[in-house]
């Protein structure tokens, strides 16, 4: 396969993030004050857009990715109008703001957003963002965590590392575009920065010439790339915000394991999920999320504590699929066992022998080894776990996302090949202790 036609499938990729979506219902211009004006960071022609009194508790909207731009709050503006001052605005190089040959980063539209907020708020606002908006948005109260009251993120994307959120994304693009195996492996391999990618990204996007020759100078690929290429596991655990999290039920661009991890990592964090709804909750269930969101933004609703059950088991899962797990547990062992999933559980310890599971949030504490797992693959969103080894893990494939692995001894000990996937997840062991996101290969006898 020549190198222009895999340039080609990367930009299909891309086209499939950047898919336009119908617009909401347009708000009455008399009631949304615009104005074009020039901004610093990216040194071209903004649209901001007000609504509401000034001297109401501010609010600011950050929208995703493609030309929809702000009107993906159109038709919630006249609502929020009445209890807020709105300001929200197109985002360099999207709707009718100026479309430029620049670095269209997170960390730079989070500093956009800071010169948003000091020039047209004043105060420190609550901050909503919307898939791009939410890593925008997580970005900024990472950056500036003193410069808002309230955080809240629908469906926010770029926060799986790129290799899993690439893997995820490539179902979906083989069902929307049929898309052959070989070239699904391609773009694995390629946008996964596995070995012998085809280009340095990072290189590209901090190149206006290779912007231009790769990707035509086009923001929203430019966009996506950056937004793929964003580890946000630094600024993460600054934030110290309350957060409200609210995503659709059936979203195929950024999964709901998004908002788990999230929840489980950020200050004061609720997860809502709306029924019925995909990665637009706000077009496709307009009621269910207005409902939501007017409570996310008021902080109306928490996430219910669950109480220590006192009564713990062993539970065991042997030559079966499906089986789900949830409560306390002295120890847990799944033994040749597929798709079992394991919900809000407190254990001792948890043993996996060639099997497959999906654990949602939940600790681990207490036993020798916290997680053993053998030949086996395990998903883990929102997980902790403390122990003198925090995993020992050998022939195994763990995508852990959010998980925070504290161990007196290791925090990872590998009994031979072992691939690790992390997302915005922290370690504490004598090897090191700090923020890990992206891939990690083991062999026998390593500790992390």
């Amino acid at each position: 396969m020549s190198q222009l036609i895999k340039i080609r499938i990367f930009l299909l990729f891309l086209l499939f993030l950047t898919l336009p979506v119908q617009a909401l219902s347009a708000v009455e211009s008399g009631k949304v004050r615009e104005r074009m004006v020039r901004e610093p960071v990216f040194g071209g022609q903004v649209l901001i857009q007000e609504a509401g009194r000034k001297g109401n508790p501010p609010l600011v909207l950050i929208h995703g990715l493609g030309d929809l731009a702000s009107g993906t709050w159109q038709g919630l503006l006249p609502k929020l109008a009445r209890d807020y001052h709105v300001v929200t605005f197109d985002l360099p190089g999207f709707g009718r703001s100026q479309k430029q040959n620049s670095l269209y980063s997170p960390g730079n539209y989070a500093t956009f957003v800071k010169w948003v907020v000091d020039s047209f708020v004043g105060a420190p606002p609550i901050i909503v963002g919307h898939s791009l908006g939410g890593a925008i948005a997580l970005r900024y109260a990472g950056t500036y965590p003193e410069s808002l009251t309230r955080l809240v993120l629908v469906d926010a994307a770029g926060v799986l590392d790129r290799r899993v959120y690439t893997k995820e994304m490539l179902g979906v693009l083989a069902e929307n575009f049929s898309v052959p195996i070989s070239v699904d492996s391609f773009l694995g391999n390629m946008v996964g920065g596995l070995p012998n990618p085809l280009f340095d990204l990072d290189l590209m996007l901090d190149n206006a010439t290779l912007r231009q020759q790769l990707l035509g100078g086009d923001p929203e690929k430019i966009a996506a790339i950056a937004l793929i290429q964003e580890d946000l596991s630094p600024y993460l655990f600054r934030i110290k915000v309350p957060t409200a999290i609210i995503w659709g039920e059936h979203d195929r661009v950024t999964p709901v394991r998004t908002g788990i991890l999230l929840e489980a990592n950020l200050p004061e964090a609720t997860l809502r999920i709306i029924p019925g709804a995909g990665h637009m909750p706000m077009d496709e269930q307009p009621r269910l999320f207005a409902a939501a969101f007017s409570a996310a933004l008021k902080g109306e609703y928490r996430a219910a504590t669950r109480p220590v059950q006192g009564v713990q088991k062993t539970g065991r899962c042997e030559g079966t699929s499906g089986m789900v797990f949830e409560g306390d547990y002295e120890s847990l062992e799944i033994v040749d066992c597929q798709d079992v999933h394991l919900r809000d559980i407190r254990a001792r310890s948890v043993i996996l022998r060639r099997s497959t599971a999906v654990f949602d949030r939940g600790e681990i504490s207490g036993g020798d080894i916290g997680l053993r797992a053998e030949a086996s693959t395990l998903i883990a969103n929102g997980l902790k776990i403390s122990a003198p080894v925090a995993v020992s893990a050998s022939g195994s494939r763990l995508d852990l996302a959010g998980v925070h692995l504290t161990g007196e001894q290791a925090a990872v000990l590998s009994g031979g090949r072992l691939q690790l996937f992390f997302s915005v997840s922290r370690i504490d062991s004598p090897h090191g202790s700090g923020t890990i996101h992206g891939l990690r290969e083991m062999t026998a006898g390593e500790e992390l």
